[in-house]
């Protein structure tokens, strides 16, 4: 550029700037690093469990947030039938119409906006279609689901209904169609498993009835517990060692004109209001299950105006509420100790005929006389010979879709044998081969009989308790339940409680106690009969109605009558003035006493035993008998050690029932499934391991080794197991882990995926052995092997299914607002919503939510009403 003047000038010279390199390597590099660094992190628990898991479940969290976000609003439109539903600010809903079927209809629709994977899962378990789209690995489930027959007798259930039950169970089934139909974006469980909406079926009514099926089913375990009685009778010699431990499911200790015993480990009690400072009943009931994530049963509120008024938890997928109040009454289900199910053995064979192979069973044995005997003859003198009567096996063969690669391949079909005896359906496929045992897959098979089976499930039930307003009123629904055996809790407003048990019990052949598997030639069932009109139960009625006592309740039947929770209530009864606020402490405060048990067990074994160089010192320290050991680590590794000595002495006692590998409810199953339940009662394990005990014990000890190895291997393998998770830097974070309620999500047996969807550890209170039962482990003790312990401390694998209270309620039958419950994690099923988890924390406080009874206990509310076109022929009974 020339000057001005010609003064100077301006030289400018553009030089093209070079492009930016790319930065492939560093993305590359970092890429690989990232991949390090997880695998590092992944390949230990306490990393994996403290930094990646949480990372990539917040992740989940918010893309699931956002895909909800951007779905548009509830904006239904406004008629003069349908639902109103209120939600308060925990997620939980309050259902407000002017007829049955209306708010039925916002129910089903509320269910599948908040557990609607959760419903379809267990739709798929029960109808025994698993495999089908989540993989092999649910074969066996498939297998017990085709095997009873859910889906079959659900239909049968449909057809047995009346035309009011029919319109309550299709309304119900409209409300979840309805929602279907709406197009809403799919749980991220389905995006996991590939599946889209072609893969969701629409509801059907009998799709409830099969869930209550397979809920009636997975509540009793009585058949387990009789397999298992007979192999430890086999293994010790004739002897029925489980009465003499006092582990039998009908000799319970307990004072039975007060307590009813349950197969379970939960526990309710009701207190009349003479022990109460409202002056009405409290109820007070702790379900205990395997802790899932969507929780077990959910809380709703069910109202019609002038009608029905009710509020409790009901069991996902299935109309009504389950247990809870409404305006008069209060009830609580727990399963009973009542014997409903048999395994008989038979003798089965095979026939070549010309139209190929033919399957039959010994139906019985028949006395042929050859000769007239006269009346003087003796029957020695008489030609008798045996006759047997064979009979055909109904056989039938389905196709069963699976679907490969755990849930992500192709799917084929597979052929599945099913076969039945007039005394049940034949069940050995689902266990593994016995050893030394005469129940060998290959040369005998068992047949399963059960009174659920022989009587149908009436949906009537349910709606007569949500409406019921007296004693008989009560009685009255749940005598219509026929099919499931639960103990029943009541009071009502007007200071009555009671108790009764529902269902039938088999009347079995004489000779035929029902507590080992039975010959099914002689063993077989003439009939059944009222549980409360049962002979056997004379002694201490199972029906009673405002006992002198003031206190009625259904507790574990090994629960001794010096637990603390027990002792617990009895500490109620002693005063007139209990409140919600002391039974909940109460409850949540008790303790266990064992720790000193089973401190002096170690010391003596020290003394007695030879040890490895130092190990004696050690655990010394540890219990701190010796000085030298950092009063941190004390306060943390002795807990540990006696929690981990425990399990680890119960998981030896029972060895020879796990090493026989019954597969008797899936993979992860052991026969013995309360051993985990067991190992938290030291009373049993004590009296095995006193000397000079019964015959049967010392035949048992004789099984496995000694007395002596036991408590070796079992102090050994739990230190072992202490070490390796509690350096100075890692202890409290172990204590964190292990004492942690972990909720596994339904699909946890998918590698990665149940990881990444199962909420937990949630770390519990406590730092002590004597940690207060606010955990909400176990109604026996108060022990954390219910969940950490018991389930990865476990010597076969740490698969093991734990138990923790998954329901708690509360209800004051003074006033419909003075109740509160409980059912962890939270109300919805949705990972992305603020209510998924949104009462665990509360809930390991051992603290509890008031329930919503009326709008103004709401947040938010939304109409929904039946102008939606559905289909209702979707999934029709033929297809069942």
């Amino acid at each position: 550029v020339p000057g001005y003047g010609n003064i100077g000038k301006v030289h400018i010279r553009y030089k093209p700037k070079q492009p930016p390199k790319p930065l492939y390597g560093l993305v590359l590099y970092l890429f690989c690093v990232s991949l390090v660094l997880f695998s590092w992190s992944w390949s230990n628990k306490w990393r994996r469990q403290v930094g990646v898991l949480p990372c990539f479940r917040q992740v989940i969290k918010w893309v699931d947030e956002a895909r909800i976000y951007t779905e548009s609003s509830y904006g239904h439109e406004k008629h003069s039938d349908g639902a109103n539903i209120s939600l308060d600010s925990a997620g939980h809903p309050l259902i407000r119409a002017t007829s049955v079927e209306d708010v039925l209809f916002g129910q089903g629709y509320v269910h599948a906006r908040d557990r609607l994977f959760q419903m379809d899962f267990d739709r798929m378990r029960a109808l025994g279609r698993l495999s089908e789209f989540y993989g092999e690995q649910w074969l066996s489930s498939d297998f017990m689901a085709r095997a009873h027959n859910f889906s079959g007798q659900a239909n049968e259930d449909w057809l047995a209904h009346d035309e009011v039950g029919k319109a309550h169970l299709q309304s119900f089934a409209d409300g979840i169609n309805a929602y279907l139909g709406e197009k809403h974006s799919l749980p991220l469980e389905y995006l996991a498993m590939g599946m889209n909406e072609s893969s969701i079926e629409f509801w059907h009514p009998t799709h409830s009835l099969a869930i209550l099926r397979y809920f009636a089913s997975a509540s009793s375990e009585s058949w387990e517990l009789e397999l298992t009685r007979t192999l430890v009778s086999e293994m010790s010699g004739g002897s029925d060692l489980l009465g003499v431990l006092g582990l039998d499911d009908e000799d319970s200790a307990l004072d039975e004109d007060t307590f009813l015993p349950s197969i379970s480990s939960s526990a309710a009690w009701v207190l009349s209001g003479t022990h109460t400072a409202s002056g009405r009943p409290i109820l007070s009931t702790t379900l205990n299950l395997e802790p899932t994530a969507p929780g077990a049963l959910v809380q709703n509120t069910l109202v019609v105006q002038g009608h029905m008024h009710v509020v409790g938890s009901s069991i996902p997928g299935v109309p009504f509420v389950y247990t809870g109040r409404n305006e008069n009454i209060s009830w609580s289900f727990l399963p009973s100790g009542l014997d409903t199910e048999d395994l008989f053995d038979e003798r089965i064979d095979s026939v070549n005929t010309s139209n190929g192979i033919r399957w039959q069973y010994l139906q019985e044995i028949a006395a042929v006389e050859t000769m007239e005997c006269a009346p003087s003859n003796t029957a020695a003198e008489c030609d008798t010979k045996v006759r047997e009567v064979w009979a055909d096996v109904e056989v039938k063969v389905e196709m069963m879709k699976v679907k490969e690669n755990r849930g992500r391949g192709v799917v084929e079909e597979l052929p599945l044998t099913l076969m039945r005896t007039v005394r049940g359906v034949v069940v050995t496929p689902m266990l593994a081969s016995v050893s030394g045992s005469h129940l060998q897959a290959s040369k005998r098979h068992l047949a399963l009989s059960t009174v659920a089976s022989r009587h149908r499930m009436d949906m009537s039930a349910l709606y007569a308790l949500n409406t019921a307003a007296t004693w008989d009123d009560f009685l009255e629904g749940v005598e219509r339940i026929e099919a499931m055996s639960l103990n029943a809790l009541y009071a009502d407003s007007s200071g009555n409680i009671g108790r009764t048990v529902t269902g039938r019990v088999p009347m079995r052949a004489k000779g035929h106690s029902g507590h080992l598997v039975s010959n099914g030639v002689v063993g077989e069932w003439i009939g059944d009969e009222s549980a409360v009109d049962a002979d056997r139960y004379t002694h201490h009625p199972l029906r009673r109605l405002n006992p002198p006592s003031g206190v009625l309740g259904s507790l574990p039947f090994h629960m001794d009558p010096k637990n603390p929770l027990v002792i617990a209530i009895n500490s109620a009864l002693e005063g007139s003035n209990a409140t919600l606020d002391s039974i909940r402490e109460l409850e949540c405060s008790t303790s266990s006493p064992s720790s000193v048990a089973l401190s002096k067990l170690i010391r003596r074994s020290l003394q007695e035993n030879v040890w490895p160089n130092g190990f004696s010192d050690r655990v010394l320290k540890i219990l701190g008998d010796q000085d030298g050991e950092d009063d941190y680590l004390v306060t943390s590794r002795k807990p540990l050690l006696l929690e981990a000595f425990r399990v680890q002495l119960a998981d030896l006692l029972l060895d020879p029932m796990h090493s026989t590998a019954l597969a008797v409810r899936g993979e992860a199953h052991s026969p013995f499934k309360r051993s985990t339940m067991l190992s938290s009662n030291f009373d049993w394990i004590g009296t095995m391991l006193s000397v000079n005990s019964s015959p049967a014990v010392e035949r048992w000890m004789e099984v496995l080794g000694g007395r002596g190895a036991v408590i070796r291997n079992a102090l050994m393998d739990a230190m072992e197991w202490v070490d390796a998770r509690t350096s100075s830097w890692v202890s409290y974070s172990y204590w964190g882990d292990m004492h942690g309620a972990r909720f596994a999500h339904s699909l946890s047996e998918l590698e990665y995926i149940g990881e990444f969807l199962s909420p937990g550890p949630v770390t519990l209170s406590g730092g002590a052995w004597d940690a207060p039962r606010k955990t909400g482990t176990d109604t026996t003790t108060n022990n954390h092997n219910q969940d950490g312990f018991g389930c990865s401390l476990g010597r076969h694998g740490g698969s093991r299914r734990c138990r923790l209270t998954v329901h708690r309620s509360l209800f004051d039958l003074s006033s419909p607002k003075l109740s509160y419950v409980v059912n962890p994690p939270g109300p919805s099923g949705r990972i992305g919503s603020p209510h998924y988890n949104s009462v665990l924390s509360l809930w390991a406080k051992c603290e509890l939510l008031p329930i919503i009874w009326t709008e103004d206990d709401s947040s938010e509310s939304f109409h929904v009403s039946p102008f939606h076109e559905v289909d209702k022929n979707v999934g029709d009974n033929s297809e069942l």
